[in-house]
């Protein structure tokens, strides 16, 4: 295996611990679910990332998060999940910070892109 493969092997494997972490983070509050991917809608199942993105090569993530029932689509419903997501690599990148905000996006730095 290439030094390349292994980096994005090792690279996967702690993306996925830590956002399965924060996953179980979020669920230990009160009144939130947190949930591997956006809210589905059937009537809008073209949503596709852009070509090169990182959830394609298992680097990024969309989480849905639910508060006493409610899906939250605004950024900064996710700032406190973003904050933590931050806090436990300093390659991990929340899409809220970037300039075209995108709130329920959870990232590792790689490669370039975030």
């Amino acid at each position: 295996m290439g030094a390349e493969m292994s980096e994005l092997r090792d690279k996967r494997i702690k993306f996925s611990v830590n956002i399965s972490n924060l996953v179980l983070w979020g669920n230990a509050h009160e009144g939130w679910e947190v949930v591997f991917g956006r809210d589905f809608d059937e009537a809008n199942e073209t949503l596709r990332h852009r070509k090169g993105s990182l959830h394609y090569v298992g680097l990024a993530n969309d989480l849905a998060l639910y508060i006493n029932g409610v899906y939250q689509e605004e950024t900064e419903a996710y700032k406190e999940l973003g904050e933590m997501w931050k806090s436990y690599d300093p390659e991990d990148c929340w899409g809220g910070d970037f300039s075209k905000a995108d709130g329920n996006h959870f990232s590792v730095t790689y490669g370039g892109l975030k």
